[in-house]
């Protein structure tokens, strides 16, 4: 008996460690997709001041 115990107590932490661990994951994820939504934000604004500056009348 106090080895199913023993074990029970066990295993509960290793979820309560798997749990952990999955909640830091799911939220270094979603820093991660912050960040590379701000990457291509910057890179759509800058393809439009490309195109923009393309259109311009060069002066020579």
């Amino acid at each position: 008996m106090l080895l199913k115990v023993r074990n029970a107590e066990f295993i509960d932490l290793e979820l309560s460690w798997m749990k952990e661990k999955l909640k830091n994951n799911r939220e270094k994820i979603l820093e991660h997709e912050t960040k590379i939504k701000m990457l291509e934000e910057t890179i759509r604004q800058a393809n439009l001041e490309l195109t923009r500056l393309r259109k311009r009348p060069r002066l020579e």
